[in-house]
């Protein structure tokens, strides 16, 4: 055998040392990745959970995705998480371009119409990407929903879950609403209805059954005999508000708004509104909450623009502008105006 030229040699134990260069770069991002992945348990999840102000949780959404994401499937659990904060970042500013939309409309102004009506489109899109984006990181992690319920190693794990069950959801109307660019298959929605069942519905704010409630009612098919879906979804409203956690009452104003059942999404938003006043919501979920209250508050502003031009009034949540004197007792104040 030929001994080895030193060229030769050099290159062969170049390329050995590179090899365990990246193999022990590789141990070390994934190890940080699952002190990422612990961290973000015991004290991230925490703290988004608990914050009052959604803005807050939009921007810190934003601002951590590509670093935690940068650690590839090791911190896929946060994915969900992560996506229901970006993915509102996105509808907001898509709803922003709604009213905009609405008043060009009101205005007889075309261009400005039709400019409001792209931008709005343009932030569903991103919606739709961002919250589907959460749903497929449950999906790495779990398989696909409703094949079968999955085994929870924490509380928190199946928190996440149920994150990137409502990112679906969510992802499925935004895409929808932006003419289906983004191409969120239909077929989630069984699943996700499916998976429900895999879960407490007391323990989780009546969400299980009020999603169940809500495929029935806008999915085609037989009925389960004795079952009424829109008493379901009341039911399960009343659950969820009776622990200060209101998101499925977030789902039903959203589905009466969409059909146009103006009567009854204000017997929604009043009841919202009473709700909050009695019964406070759980400290460490405040921002699901929020959120909650946040979407209610733009289908008002909506429903305001299009009747008046103007959203919502400053602290009116709740009353509308055709009130009778006795509902609508608070006369115009001066801080209106500015």
């Amino acid at each position: 055998m030929r001994p080895l030229k030193p060229s030769s040699l050099y290159i062969r134990l170049l390329f050995i040392a590179l090899l365990l260069t990246l193999s022990a770069c590789s141990t070390i991002y994934d190890t940080a990745g699952m002190g990422v992945v612990a961290y973000g348990k015991d004290r991230i999840l925490p703290y988004f959970l608990s914050t009052k102000d959604p803005d807050v949780a939009c921007a810190m959404g934003e601002g951590m995705s590509p670093v935690i994401g940068s650690f590839g499937s090791i911190t896929d659990e946060f994915g969900s998480l992560l996506a229901l904060a970006t993915g509102m970042c996105a509808d907001l500013k898509a709803k922003e371009a709604e009213l905009r939309n609405i008043r060009a409309m009101r205005a007889n102004l075309p261009s400005e119409a039709r400019d409001a009506r792209t931008q709005q489109k343009r932030y569903l899109a991103l919606a739709a990407k961002r919250l589907y984006g959460g749903y497929q990181s449950i999906v790495r992690v779990h398989g696909e929903p409703g094949d079968q319920c999955p085994v929870f190693a924490s509380e928190a794990s199946e928190l996440f879950w149920i994150m990137g069950l409502i990112d679906g959801i969510q992802a499925l109307a935004a895409d929808i609403a932006s003419e289906t660019t983004v191409g969120v298959p239909l077929s989630i929605a069984p699943k996700i209805r499916r998976s429900m069942g895999c879960l407490d519905n007391k323990k989780w704010w009546g969400l299980p059954k009020g999603v169940d409630a809500l495929a029935m009612i806008l999915l085609p098919g037989e009925l389960p005999p004795g079952v009424d879906p829109e008493q379901q979804l009341e039911d399960a409203v009343t659950v969820g508000n009776n622990q200060g956690i209101r998101m499925v009452q977030m789902l039903q104003a959203t589905l009466y708004a969409g059909k146009g059942d103006q009567a009854r999404v204000k017997r929604i938003i009043k009841a919202h509104v009473k709700s909050k006043e009695e019964v406070a919501p759980i400290r460490d979920l405040q921002f699901l909450d929020e959120i909650a209250t946040l979407q209610i508050r733009l289908i008002s502003d909506r429903m305001w623009t299009k009747a008046t031009g103007e959203r919502t009034p400053f602290g009116r949540l709740g009353s509308f502008w055709d009130d009778s004197p006795l509902e609508n007792s608070s006369a115009l104040d001066i801080n209106d105006l500015i």
